[in-house]
């Protein structure tokens, strides 16, 4: 059992490694390499065609200056990694965190490989180096089972509690509804996180509003090599939605990070407790105010379906075809083939990251269940570096540290939003 200030004792031993791993992978940012530099236009040419119902399967072009200098880092991070290795630990804390520092190295060079085989156009191998990274999807008859119910063993009860919901949802008050109008742009998106972080006491990231960018990513490590926040330009929410997104984006995600420098620790590229944390707090607001339920359990039946070599209109459609949404069909089916040019998917590709979100929210609940978590705290790490913290770092340490916890300040920040309009 080590504890809080051991970490940090071991860690003024490994400062060199951790700042020369901190600068190889602080570019290494694989969503950003993935982003084709089309996205925008074949999102708008795709959603044309689907509104008058015909699917398409789009081709993708990606940054290859990005790719190029991602797959540069490659012989740097193996010489980091045989550093690691050939350094002795003293200590329990000594250990955890050469074993993190490694764990860290090797999922960098996973992106580096992913990287030289989007350069070389082999879908076979980067196909191989995502499951290497993200894993394969694992809860497929679970999240099945949430989205097909069949209509005729349904019982009395189930189509009651279906009717009362229903008119739960038409008898939302007027101002309830006026708060999900999608008004508030990516200025006021900005406006609103910059206030959030500084609710912590500790100094903003920079919230940057891109162009080429499909989601709101808080970003650890960017290519231009600082942590930032970004925000597509085109974003729009309602106030509810933007009350939400501070819980997913700062109080969890951005949080997270900030929690991992009191322990010299870097964030891993497997997000599955870091998405399943936030996907947490999301439906525990969703609940609170009658907002929509994500579309989770479709990624994890996408990415199956696309591992079986379905590609872009066969995921789409399905996904159509239980949501009667193009804008979900497209989002679903382009995050699974995202890294892909060839969106016909030849060879069951399929970009698996998002699984986090389903799968994590299980693996959230499972620690919860079993009373450790408190070390949520640090969830972005990965969920080997986390069983191992959980397993050896003294929760009293930690509840005594600097850690930041979650202030829960989204009913807060509703109050804000209304004195900003």
């Amino acid at each position: 059992m080590f504890t809080v200030k051991d970490l940090q004792r071991s860690a003024s031993k490994y400062q060199l490694i951790y700042l020369n791993l901190s600068y190889r992978i602080s570019a290494l940012n694989p969503v950003e390499m993935l982003t084709p530099t089309n996205l925008a236009s074949a999102k708008t040419a795709w959603l044309e065609k689907a509104e008058c119902g015909l699917f398409t399967n789009p081709s993708f072009h990606y940054n290859q200056a990005l790719l190029s200098a991602a797959a540069s880092q490659s012989d740097a991070l193996e010489s980091l990694k045989y550093t690691i290795d050939d350094t002795p630990a003293v200590s329990e804390s000594d250990a955890f965190l050469l074993r993190h520092y490694r764990r860290i190295a090797e999922d960098a060079l996973l992106t580096t490989r992913m990287a030289k085989a989007m350069l070389a156009g082999d879908d076979v191998a980067l196909a191989q180096y995502v499951l290497a990274k993200y894993g394969r999807p694992e809860e497929t008859e679970r999240a099945f089972s949430l989205i097909y119910r069949p209509t005729d063993e349904s019982s009395s009860d189930e189509e009651t509690e279906k009717a009362e919901e229903a008119e739960a949802k038409d008898s939302l008050s007027a101002e309830l509804k006026e708060l999900k109008k999608p008004q508030l742009n990516a200025e006021f998106i900005k406006k609103i996180f910059l206030w959030a972080m500084t609710q912590y006491g500790v100094r903003p990231w920079p919230v940057e509003i891109l162009k080429n960018c499909s989601a709101i990513d808080v970003r650890d490590k960017n290519s231009s090599r600082y942590p930032m926040i970004a925000i597509p330009a085109s974003r729009k929410v309602g106030a509810l939605k933007l009350a939400e997104l501070v819980g997913h984006e700062i109080e969890c995600h951005w949080r997270n990070s900030q929690n991992l420098s009191l322990i010299n620790c870097l964030k891993s590229d497997d997000e599955l407790v870091y998405e399943g944390l936030a996907k947490d707090k999301d439906l525990a607001f969703q609940s609170k105010y009658a907002t929509d339920s994500t579309l989770a359990p479709f990624y994890v039946l996408a990415q199956n379906m696309a591992l079986q070599g379905r590609g872009f209109v066969g995921i789409a459609s399905f996904v159509y075809e239980n949501t009667a949404s193009p804008k979900k069909a497209w989002t679903v089916a382009y995050r699974t083939l995202r890294g892909l040019t060839n969106t016909i998917n030849l060879h069951g590709y399929a970009f698996t990251k998002d699984r986090a979100y389903f799968e994590g929210l299980l693996y959230v609940q499972r620690l919860r269940d079993s009373g450790r978590d408190i070390y949520l705290n640090f969830g972005a790490l990965s969920p080997r570096d986390l069983e191992d913290l959980s397993a050896s770092l003294d929760r009293k340490s930690v509840l005594e540290s600097e850690m930041l916890s979650d202030l829960d300040i989204q009913s807060k920040t509703l109050e804000k939003i209304a004195q900003e309009l």
